[in-house]
């Protein structure tokens, strides 16, 4: 066998670099390997199967720099120590202050999703902390990791660069402990959302979500005591993923945490977002008067934001939510058979869409009401409605 690889590889020496190629870990052959940056001698399918073999390989790997003798003319030094040390604290700041944040804005502001090229930087960066045993920039490069996989829709990716960090954070509790607990819990609910209601997964997945979820409530509460505006974000987030879990006691519960914590710093956005998914959650569990009661709160937020600002874009986005809280109020009123209250606030929400100069969300509330009319089978009122569409439409 080792003789014919022999003569196989004297006929086909073309195919040598590709035939010696394999992954250290798991002995993987392929053109996707990444050779070690230091010793240029072996190669791995990823960060992960690099960290696995890290404390063998590293015995081992020595820098294939050029000796510092007999160098060719014009062929640079090599790299004092002092130099290399320069060049790891500058990388390690440039990923610190740009990379990470970049990519963790992005997804705060409602950018598009990472592309391919990001994803294989932040990679490569994980592989950089690896490889210079920065644990706290390793644990940073994998939450940002997860960040990118969640917000490409490949939640299974993100919960497996993230179980490092968790496990850690089990042991050492922080403020920072926080981030990849709630990531860790939103990964766990779209992975949940992708099963069907008979899957064992799906439970599992539910279970893992309320663990993560408690842990990040937890040290929230310990950790961000003075620290409110960030105590009033952790609880939104949390709040979010026990809704979207379908956990909708637990979530109206956090939601109440989070919209209190808000209205304190007179932080109105965030309380009305609370409140809105208050009235979501009680409208699933089938309480349209008390969701118009948590939705008639949300607006009492809305109007001190749109008091506070002069700002015509603001302006413009506060009679945007309005006109959307408006129609669900509207809608919830309809159900209830409180035609002339439901009418009422049919009117509002038509108004703040205009006002908004959003023409789909114009298009968006006199869609909903024409169809909750033929829902209750108004059918006056849905003609009005369908009339009001189509001048729309024109």
């Amino acid at each position: 066998s080792s003789s014919s690889s022999s003569s196989s590889s004297d006929n086909d020496s073309g195919d040598d670099d590709e035939l010696d190629k394999f992954c250290l870990n798991c002995r993987t052959r392929g053109d996707f390997l990444k050779v070690c940056a230091r010793c240029k001698s072996v190669y791995f399918c990823n960060s992960e199967c690099q960290r696995e073999v890290h404390k063998e390989h590293s015995k081992v790997c020595v820098s294939k720099a050029p000796a510092p003798l007999n160098l060719p003319k014009g062929m640079p030094k090599p790299k004092t120590e002092e130099e290399k040390k320069t060049e790891i604290e500058n990388e390690t700041k440039r990923l610190e202050t740009k990379l990470i944040p970049s990519v963790l804005n992005s997804k705060i502001n409602g950018g598009n999703p990472p592309d391919d090229a990001l994803v294989d930087e932040l990679e490569d960066a994980l592989v950089f902390a690896i490889t210079n045993e920065n644990e706290s920039l390793e644990r940073k490069c994998r939450v940002v990791l997860a960040h990118a996989y969640l917000y490409s829709s490949r939640a299974k990716e993100g919960l497996h660069y993230l179980e490092p960090v968790v496990e850690y954070y089990k042991r050492e509790g922080t403020v920072e402990a926080v981030e990849p607990h709630v990531l860790a819990a939103e990964c766990c609910v779209k992975l949940s959302s992708s099963l069907g209601d008979g899957d064992e997964q799906k439970e599992k997945f539910k279970e893992r979500c309320k663990v993560e979820l408690a842990a990040a409530l937890d040290a929230a509460t310990e950790y961000t005591q003075k620290d409110e505006m960030k105590q009033a974000e952790i609880l939104l987030r949390c709040g979010i993923c026990l809704l979207d879990a379908k956990l909708f006691d637990k979530a109206i519960g956090v939601f109440i945490q989070a919209s209190a914590c808000a209205e304190k710093l007179n932080e109105h956005s965030i309380a009305a977002r609370a409140k809105n998914r208050v009235g979501n959650a009680l409208i699933q569990k089938k309480r349209p008067s008390d969701a118009i009661v948590a939705w008639k709160d949300e607006l009492e937020s809305l109007e001190k934001l749109d008091n506070e600002t002069d700002n015509a874009r603001n302006i413009n986005k506060a009679a945007f939510l309005k006109s959307m809280c408006h129609g669900n109020i509207f809608a919830a009123y309809a159900f209830l058979g409180a035609i002339d209250d439901a009418q009422v606030h049919s009117n509002l929400a038509i108004t703040n869409a205009k006002k908004s100069g959003d023409a789909n969300e114009l298009n968006r509330t006199l869609s909903q009401q024409k169809a909750t009319w033929e829902a209750l089978n108004k059918d006056e009122l849905a003609a009005d409605a369908a009339a009001e569409l189509d001048k729309v439409r024109i």
